[in-house]
């Protein structure tokens, strides 16, 4: 049996990184045409698929006389080496290696002889013209994926221009494989050198996110060629959803070029994230112009990925590549998130992965994790990592938040104690953006929160505990300073973030301002500690019209109050780019 991605059926998987579909999922027209094609399932496909070979050849400005769709990719692969074949006159095909390992396959069932030649690692597997021209000579018909499966890299824009008069002058055939094209920024469909030299082979199935549906499409400009294809496929090979959803897809390339090309969230920006990601994480990561990454680590990711649910490629099975070589689709940047998470928790934990300090002191790997943003990475994997063998499911709006507040304190139980009223952390970050006054009960809290945020967005932070005519009001009244700070701050206006980790009165005399003045505070952080009257003040909030973010119980302090504001500020940064 070949070896592909996308096994999810004798693994439990939560994240697929194993198949190169498009991060931005089915488009929405073709997931339409889905449901309107189930009217027509009692009915036979069209045996000339003429309204979808139409809907493509206008994509592609390709007459429909010169399209062969099938199912998938895969099939039309296999056919055409077929109708090669049985046309005469072509008796070997050129490979350059690492590729697709199915061009093979097919060339060898249908009779081929096989020539090939390798790229080369240390040139980062790019694309080398005369390892092609020498796989010319030797070749009748060479097959290149473009972009290159697993490598992700382009040809050279000028290259097929390059090979065209060669390969007409010597009645030599190039198979392109442009399956993984459209998933480059830039791309604009059609634009074809039409040669009877060339033949394009396309698909939806990765562009268009639905590989359970199978449609590819072939095409060439030799009505010969087209015959004899079409006459090594099986009628109906295509059905009724496949034919609805290519015609709606060859329609959706503006939706996909947009999500594409994207500057924030383009292929690009998705692929860089990844990248950097995993490059921090000590694995060797080769370029690509597409929606997946060959990386290699002598780490057994497979294995240890799997071990969390995620699944990803294992590439010993392309020629040119061993055990030590993956590859990994690009997704979303917060499953990008998930997957780093996953690696951060086992990274310390590798025995057999030797560590090295500047590339010549080796130390143990119990204690690599020296620099401080090493320490906290890998112990947000490890956090990530217990709650998910806890069985605990944090919700994503507040789980940066519950996951910094473990961190500061190694306490897994603010998973269970912290309380957010709805849309706190939102509101949170819109009174910050509006230049929100912070004001907190201790100047260890204060101390604590990160001032160079706070500057981005023009932010103040004070605790007036302290101040002389704080001190002299509170023993004139016979309050307690913290008290008399809230009443101060009051004068503040509404867009004042509260940050209380010590004075259970402090939100008293909040709930008490709130309840006979009207004040109406942005936020309250409240999470004071100790064992008197801590509990009932953090439940009068609660039971108040404020937005809060609290932690129920005895537990809390300054060091928690100051990361809860941390963790929304670090949110919003990476939400910044």
């Amino acid at each position: 049996m070949p070896v592909h991605g996308g096994d999810i059926y004798k693994n439990q998987i939560n994240i697929d990184f194993s198949v190169n579909l498009s991060p931005y999922g089915m488009p929405p027209k073709v997931r339409a045409s889905l449901n309107r094609s189930m009217l027509k399932l009692s009915c036979y496909p069209d045996l000339e698929y003429r309204e979808v070979r139409e809907a493509i050849g206008k994509m592609e400005d390709v007459d429909a006389a010169n399209i062969v769709v099938g199912n998938g990719a895969s099939e039309i692969i296999y056919a055409l080496l077929r109708a090669l074949k049985r046309l005469g006159g072509l008796n070997s095909v050129g490979l350059i290696n690492p590729c697709f390992s199915e061009y093979e396959r097919a060339a060898k069932m249908a009779g081929f002889s096989i020539e090939e030649e390798y790229l080369k690692e240390a040139e980062d597997f790019r694309w080398n013209e005369d390892v092609l021209n020498t796989l010319l000579d030797k070749s009748d018909i060479v097959f290149l994926g473009n972009p290159n499966n697993p490598t992700g890299m382009k040809l050279p824009a000028d290259l097929i221009l390059k090979v065209v008069p060669l390969l007409e002058e010597k009645k030599k055939v190039m198979i392109l494989d442009e399956s993984f094209l459209p998933l480059t920024s830039g791309y604009e469909a059609g634009g074809l050198v039409k040669s009877k030299s060339l033949i394009y082979i396309r698909s939806f199935t990765k562009s268009m996110a639905m590989p359970g549906i199978r449609m590819g499409y072939l095409m060439s400009f030799d009505e010969k060629m087209v015959k004899a294809v079409l006459d090594e496929l099986p009628e109906w090979n295509v059905s009724i959803p496949s034919m609805y959803a290519g015609i709606e897809a060859s329609s959706s390339m503006n939706y996909l070029k947009k999500n594409v090309d994207d500057p924030v969230n383009g292929i690009d920006s998705l692929r860089d994230f990844l990248k950097e990601g995993l490059e921090k994480r000590g694995v060797k990561v080769f370029s690509s112009d597409t929606s997946f990454l060959l990386i290699k680590s002598e780490k057994k990711l497979y294995e240890r990925l799997l071990s969390k649910k995620i699944l990803i490629r294992k590439c010993e099975s392309f020629k040119g590549l061993n055990e030590s070589f993956y590859r990994i689709a690009v997704k979303s940047k917060d499953e990008s998130m998930k997957l780093f998470d996953a690696i951060d928790g086992f990274i310390g934990d590798c025995s057999d992965d030797a560590q090295y300090i500047n590339d010549s002191e080796l130390i143990s790997p119990k204690l690599m994790h020296v620099l401080p943003e090493d320490i906290e990475r890998t112990s947000f994997g490890i956090i990530s990592n217990e709650l998910e063998e806890k069985g605990i499911v944090l919700d994503d709006r507040t789980k940066n938040v519950v996951k910094r507040c473990i961190h500061t304190s190694a306490d897994f139980e603010y998973a269970d104690s912290l309380r957010f009223s709805n849309g706190a952390i939102d509101i949170a970050k819109k009174l910050i953006r509006n230049g929100a006054h912070i004001v907190t009960d201790t100047n260890m809290a204060l101390a604590g929160i990160n001032k160079g945020e706070l500057a981005k967005y023009g932010c103040k932070i004070d605790c007036y505990m302290a101040e002389p005519e704080i001190i002299k009001i509170a023993k004139e009244c016979g309050k307690t300073r913290a008290s008399v700070s809230m009443e101060h701050a009051a004068g503040l206006g509404d867009n004042t973030i509260f940050v209380i980790g010590n004075a259970p009165t402090a939100l008293v005399s909040l709930c008490d301002l709130m309840d006979d003045e009207g004040y109406k505070p942005g936020l309250i952080i409240g999470v004071p500690v100790g064992f008197v009257n801590v509990e009932n003040a953090k439940d009068m909030v609660m039971e108040r019209e404020v937005p809060y973010i609290v932690n129920k119980g005895r537990k809390g302090g300054s060091n928690i109050a100051a990361c809860i504001v941390n963790a929304i500020l670090y949110e919003m940064r990476e939400e910044n780019g």
